[in-house]
């Protein structure tokens, strides 16, 4: 006779998927707002125009930082896998 379990696979809690999903949207604004100062899309001209360029490329690692730490989270067990 075989013995089979009924073993439920757990589900990620809501908590786990809003701050992984969350994560991915601040990664896309980080990003984003990095290229966008970079390109000068606001048309920045005066005498801080030239803050755009280390302010744009902090943004840009900031954002890798962030999708590195969300990929990370996404793809860690699942807390209630044993």
């Amino acid at each position: 006779m075989r013995h089979t379990t009924n073993k439920m696979t757990k589900l990620p809690s809501t908590k786990h998927i809003l701050g992984v999903t969350f994560g991915i949207f601040m990664v896309i604004v980080y990003l984003g707002m990095g290229v966008l100062l970079m390109i000068n899309f606001f048309g920045w001209t005066n005498d801080w125009a030239w803050t755009r360029w280390p302010v744009g490329i902090i943004l840009v690692i900031y954002g890798i930082f962030r999708g590195w730490r969300t990929y990370k989270d996404f793809t860690r067990k699942n807390e209630y896998d044993e």
